[in-house]
């Protein structure tokens, strides 16, 4: 970097009096059905095809994972000569990674889109006619992008990019167009965990977030320490200095992401490059191969003969462009049904009001499943995404970008056709957004029951097009149809990335039911007998009691008038990995409160003292069932930024 560069400046962000999200918090906003390669491609590519829309040229997207050279490893530690503070956790892992004899570094590009535009300033008044991209991705945390048949948000998905860095840091390089102009910018950012510290020369040691930027001071009579982006020339002095590609030009609009010390499978602490060789081609076809199964309409040539965008991977120097999906088995029969689908002959509706949902597209293999999957995956991948026999239908929205695959549980035999099938939702604007309000920020399934932004009608218009979807994979695998079908994508347990709305944009206190606790008979009931049931716990809000963070639960105990009934309830907290008992605080959920219908009503007193007696957590309370159906509500003191969900087991057998 050259000296006569600009001072580059570090801003720790300290919790402000009225509270704010821990870096921590921001970094567990992610779905559990997806690895976080997959999650951190999907959600890079998607906002590259965003940022794309009303672009006057086609879209490019490039991933390249390099080994940093010896000028450029000397011109990130000058970038960074200012770390964080050092009780952060985030010094002790960025000052590991600038002192590795071999510094990786995971490039993730687009070109052909409009960059990170706006103002700098988050506290800013919004107007309609200007961009906000680089506030709300860099700034803010959970904000939506309002962009129609656009493919999500600016928000959670973006933290795949920390959790990919081992050091929880990246760099954001970008031109746009700013005021009538081009505009570099260049600013550094790490998501790590709050932490205490002391402040220049105070005394009193403050709380901080986890967040820190690295930039040029803005102009902030409030608070003169925060940093705006790096601009123009000394922007593309950092960029040249980093062995970025430099951008100069209208074509080059667009941004580059930089994962410092990229967390890859394959990539281990005794990285050297003598082991290049050995694990470039594996990489590149890992990275293929993602993109690919999420992607392939974006690289599937379209009726003009023209492919939406454009995608290179480079490994360690070997460039690849991604394969064509119509050359690719049997990426080939979806191509086939999205070919069919954009042509909008097969339409389906809802019923009463009878409105279009979108359209379908179905191919079916006549060679009677001669044809498998192409080789070059299996042959080096331990395991692979793309099937070796497809029958799989993939749901998506007009940006074109797989939500889910539906398919049947069992494998196809050898006798069975392989098959194909694409629903594109309508490009109209009102039920567009009613498929994307259904869609957690991982976009990684449409679950309308979940979202809170949606009406109890708007809800069953993307029902119905599931069920509708649901009985075509029947059909397609030879199945005898029925009238509906259990989504289980429904009634698994939700992703955690829907828990973000409540307390502002936190995750904290969103819950998740636990199982119903109901108990089968072996019998065939009467009609007439009066079945002891209790339905799943269902969060319905955040609170405060007592200055503590509470999570509400809500269920419904029903039977017989008189029954004697126990419930058991315990909390637990939700990770990506599972149900664990403690916070990394190392402090558990506990319940404070219970109260029912029938006035019954429980102290958090009274409930320690029968947990404590019980042991393992377990509160158990016994009921009389004084009528028919009882309303209750269990809240869950939250101990730290995490997921509360609450299991609650029914014994009728008193």
């Amino acid at each position: 970097m050259n000296n006569q560069g600009t001072s580059v400046n570090i801003y720790s962000e300290p919790f402000p009096n009225s509270g704010a999200m821990p870096g921590e918090g921001a970094t567990k906003l992610l779905g559990l059905s997806l690895t976080p390669l997959e999650i951190l491609l999907r959600e890079t590519l998607q906002n590259s095809w965003d940022a794309s829309i009303e672009q006057n040229s086609k879209p490019s997207f490039e991933i390249n994972l390099r080994l940093l050279k010896v000028n450029e490893s000397i011109a990130l530690k000058k970038f960074f000569f200012q770390l964080p503070p050092i009780d952060s956790k985030e010094r002790l892992v960025l000052e590991n990674f600038l002192n590795k004899k071999y510094q990786l570094i995971l490039e993730i590009c687009d070109f052909g889109t409009k960059g990170l535009g706006g103002p700098f300033s988050a506290s800013e008044a919004i107007s309609t006619e200007e961009d906000y991209d680089f506030v709300n991705f860099v700034k803010n945390i959970g904000s939506h992008r309002d962009q129609r048949n656009g493919g999500g948000t600016y928000g959670f998905g973006k933290s795949s990019l920390f959790n990919m860095s081992k050091c929880k840091t990246i760099l954001i390089d970008s031109l746009t167009s700013y005021k009538n102009k081009l505009q570099n910018r260049f600013i550094g950012y790490a998501l790590g965990t709050s932490y205490d510290a002391f402040e220049d020369h105070e005394k009193k040691r403050k709380r901080f977030t986890g967040r820190h930027w690295w930039g040029s001071k803005g102009n902030y009579p409030n608070d003169l320490k925060v940093v705006d982006p790096i601009l123009d020339e000394e922007a593309r002095i950092i960029s040249k200095d980093l062995g970025l590609k430099v951008r100069n030009h209208e074509k080059d609009k667009g941004t580059s992401l930089v994962i410092l010390d990229p967390n890859l499978d394959d990539l281990d602490e005794n990285f050297s490059p003598e082991l290049i060789p050995k694990i470039q081609k594996k990489i590149n076809l890992r990275f293929q191969e993602i993109l690919l199964w999420w992607a392939w309409p974006k690289f599937t040539l379209m009726s003009n003969n023209e492919r939406p965008m454009s995608c290179h991977i480079s490994v360690f120097g070997d460039k690849e462009e991604i394969p064509a999906p119509e050359r690719l088995l049997p990426l080939s029969f979806l191509a086939n049904a999205l070919r069919e689908a954009r042509n909008k002959k097969n339409p389906i509706y809802s019923s009463r009001p009878r409105i279009k949902l979108g359209h379908i597209g179905t191919y079916v293999d006549e060679s009677k499943g001669d044809l498998y999957s192409d080789s070059r995956f299996r042959n080096v991948l331990e395991t692979t995404l793309i099937p070796k026999k497809l029958g799989h239908f993939a749901l998506l929205r007009p940006a074109e970008l797989v939500v889910r695959y539906v398919t049947r549980s069992s494998i196809l035999d050898d006798n069975q056709p392989q098959w194909a099938g694409v629903f594109i939702c309508s490009e109209e604007e009102d039920i567009e957004r009613v498929f994307a309000k259904s869609e957690p920020p991982t976009h990684d399934d449409w679950k309308p029951s979940s979202s809170h932004d949606l009406s109890k009608d708007q809800k069953k218009l993307v029902g119905s097009a599931k069920n509708q979807i649901y009985k075509e994979v029947k059909q397609l695998s030879g199945e005898e149809t029925s009238d509906s079908w259990e989504d289980s994508s429904e009634t698994d347990r939700n992703s955690i990335a829907w828990l973000m709305d409540d307390i502002g944009s936190s995750i904290i206190g969103r819950g998740i039911g636990g199982a119903d606790g109901s108990k089968k008979l072996g019998k065939k009931k009467s009609k007439n007998k009066i079945t002891t049931k209790l339905t799943k716990p269902t969060y319905f809000k955040t609170s405060f009691i007592n200055e503590k963070i509470v999570a509400e639960f809500k269920m419904t105990l029903t039977g017989k008038e008189g029954k004697n009934v126990q419930i058991d309830f315990k909390p637990w907290i939700l990770t990506e990995e599972g149900k664990v008992e403690s916070a990394p605080n190392g402090l558990k959920p506990k319940i404070i409160k219970l109260k029912s219908s029938n006035l019954y009503e429980v102290n958090e007193e009274q409930i320690q003292k029968q947990i404590n007696q019980n042991g393992g957590g377990i509160f158990s309370l016994p009921f009389v069932l004084q009528k028919n159906q009882i309303n209750i509500e269990v809240s869950v003191e939250i101990p730290d930024n995490v997921v509360i969900t609450l299991i609650a087991n029914l014994n009728n057998n008193l």
